[in-house]
């Protein structure tokens, strides 16, 4: 009677206490998980009765769980359920089960039993089925399968996402020989440099021929030669080593049009060039996909009794399965090559791939996508008519999807991932992206060329208004490789420029580069005829002081200047040829110009008299009228100078002979 009362709840306290030392509930110590005895102590509750008074109204549907103590089971495995420091139980499940238990006022933290998961060669569906029978819920991470509906198991809220994913470890692999060696042109994919090619060439072409009728630096060669130099500075610009060098605005606008397509070209080759030329190391995987695995029949690691085992059986029968206990044993399997992967759901891997006891060195990797996407969460038994389980999973399934709308399992995953975080793999990812940086492609730079090209239309255009007498191009493919020659029209004062490209020495050899030279002279003459404008300038203003003064001091300034500026006039060495002098003496040593005919024959030599070049001849030399003015009181004076002069251009024939065997 009363003793035997008062047995019980001494019992039931020291249950109580010792449950509370070691982390179990008072029920632990009433359950046997090992036994699947059919006569175990049924711990579920009724809900029939509630449900009835849920049916009249009397019980709100949400408050119908309230004060009420639910009776589960908890599997301790990894993060999902593990003891606290404190002696309770922790992890993900628990922290579940504690919020839908604050929002539907029941409690289950003394009522609950730890069950080490499937008995030897038992599925996790049996495994639930077996202890739905004597508690409310399983609270575990079960994925929703028909098969498992089928065999009576109710799925209340599927919270969790079980998609199934195949990780493996690759193996690091060095580039080969042949990858590395032209390391150098991985910045842009082949098109792109076939389309850079085409563009300088199309560049140095456009350039030429809106430049090689008014450039000295074309006009004097061939179309060959001319296009041959374009396409040198087209090239030099993309380097920024050389560039062009135009006369007119049609040249000056295409050059800037170019030098945008080198900039952008520039930056980004060497924007990739750093990570290209560093010997990248590729991960190489022994298998990237379960249709891969069951094609060569390789070896995948699971959990056992799990739903991935069913999942690969059927989908992947040639598939060798390798059952483990724990994920910790799966994924060692896995290094030492006892499988060549492991198959997870993606809500567990999130976690591991970022645990230090499974991917301590970052070398597992999750290769593909889900090749099966599921969901799940806890379960209870499908009753009809025993207990009335069906009202619980009404009242979870309510509570559990406010929870899901008000964005709790996702804050709740993030922190847990933040809190199993042991080991950080993120530097190796963001190494092994920039290690692999994708070439720019051709559909990158389109919209660059294009632009060019229409700006190249936009100058020929320009050009062809302004003036299209200088846009000519060879008539015959033998005169692409035609230098001017003596048959070309002449300039304004007789003489053909072009007839110096023939000009040969005593040994016949053509000196090609010879008008090169003669550019050159050219521009230091031009500045040697600005300082004799400048004196001649000078001298009238001393000669109108003189004839104000009267004064000797005068006729010497006025001496002084004038032997300064014959002496600058004899200075130049180049090109001083005389036209009264040379047209009434033929100097003896003058040059052998040698007209190239298709022949090959060379014309008979000529003097210097009679190819005076344009513009460098003695009317160049010639002061301004204001300084010759000023001579006309002084016939000596005057004829001293035109000596001096005569003197001055027979040494000038001189050295253009020097000059020319130099060029």
């Amino acid at each position: 009677g009363a003793s035997t009362v008062l047995c019980r709840v001494v019992v039931l306290l020291l249950l109580c206490m010792v449950g509370g030392a070691t982390g179990q509930t008072p029920l632990q110590a009433l359950y046997d998980p090992s036994s699947r005895a059919d006569n175990a102590t049924d711990f579920r509750n009724d809900w029939c009765e509630l449900e009835v008074a849920v049916r009249r109204g009397d019980v709100a549907l949400r408050d119908a769980l309230k004060g009420k103590e639910l009776t589960l089971t908890l599997e301790p495995f990894s993060f999902w359920v593990k003891a606290t420091p404190e002696g309770g139980m922790g992890g993900h499940i628990p922290s579940v089960l504690d919020e839908v238990a604050s929002r539907a006022g029941f409690t289950w933290r003394n009522s609950y039993v730890l069950v080490q998961g499937p008995l030897q060669g038992e599925s996790y569906t049996d495994f639930a089925k077996y202890h739905l029978n004597y508690f409310d819920l399983v609270a575990d991470w079960f994925t929703d399968t028909p098969g498992r509906r089928a065999n009576g198991l109710s799925f209340a809220y599927n919270w969790i996402d079980l998609s199934l994913i195949l990780v493996t470890r690759p193996e690091k692999q060095s580039a080969d020989f042949g990858s590395t060696f032209f390391s150098f042109l991985k910045p842009f994919e082949f098109k792109l440099w076939v389309v850079l090619v085409v563009a300088v060439l199309y560049s140095a072409f456009v350039f030429w021929f809106l430049e090689h009728n008014v450039n000295d630096n074309y006009k004097f060669r061939s179309a060959i030669d001319g296009m041959e130099a374009a396409t040198y500075a087209a090239a030099c610009k993309i380097t920024w080593s050389g560039h062009f060098a135009p006369m007119s605005t049609s040249g000056r606008l295409f050059a800037i049009s170019w030098a945008i397509v080198c900039v952008c070209f520039f930056s980004s080759y060497t924007a990739r060039l750093a990570s290209s030329l560093v010997t990248s190391v590729d991960l190489n995987s022994p298998i990237t996909s379960p249709e891969q695995a069951n094609t060569s029949k390789s070896k995948v690691c699971v959990l056992a009794g799990t739903a991935v085992v069913s999942v690969l059986k059927a989908k992947y029968p040639m598939i060798p399965q390798v059952a483990s206990k724990t994920t910790a044993e799966m994924f060692q399997r896995v290094r030492s090559r006892q499988c060549v992967g492991a198959v997870v759901d993606t809500f567990s891997w999130s976690i591991l791939q970022v645990s230090q006891e499974i991917n301590s060195d970052c070398s597992f990797k999750y290769l593909g996508r889900p090749f099966r996407t599921g969901a799940g969460g806890f379960v209870s038994k499908a009753d009809f008519n025993g207990v009335c389980s069906g009202l619980m999973n009404t009242v979870l399934a309510l509570h559990m999807s406010e929870m899901d709308d008000q964005g709790f399992f996702e804050d709740l995953w993030n922190s847990r991932i933040d809190k199993e975080t042991t080991v950080d793999c993120s530097s190796e990812d963001a190494s092994s992206v920039d290690a692999r940086q994708a070439p720019v492609q051709l559909g990158t730079m389109g919209g660059l060329f294009m632009s060019h090209v229409i700006m190249s239309l936009l100058c020929l255009t320009y050009a062809y208004f302004r003036r299209r007498e200088t846009l000519t191009i060879p008539q015959s493919f033998t005169e692409i490789f035609r230098r001017p020659s003596d048959d070309d029209s002449a300039s304004d004062d007789g003489f053909n420029p072009s007839s110096l490209k023939n000009l040969s020495g005593a040994d016949g050899v053509g000196l090609e580069y010879f008008s090169d030279c003669v550019s050159q002279m050219m521009e230091k003459q031009q500045s040697l005829i600005a300082q004799q404008m400048h004196l001649g300038d000078a001298v009238l203003v001393a000669l109108r002081k003189e004839k104000d003064k009267g004064s000797r001091q005068g006729r010497g300034a006025r001496d002084s200047i004038e032997r300064e500026a014959i002496e600058a006039s004899s200075s130049t060495k180049n090109f001083a040829g005389i036209r009264e002098t040379s047209s009434n003496s033929h100097h003896n040593s003058g040059l052998n110009f040698v007209h190239l005919a298709e022949t090959g024959s060379a014309a008979p030599s000529i003097p210097l008299s009679d190819a005076v070049v344009p513009g460098v001849g003695l009317g160049m030399f010639e002061p301004s009228p204001s300084f010759k003015s000023s001579f006309k009181t002084d016939r000596t004076s005057r004829n001293k100078a035109k000596m001096k002069r005569k003197n001055s251009a027979e040494q000038a024939i001189k050295d253009l002979e020097v000059a020319a065997q130099m060029c």
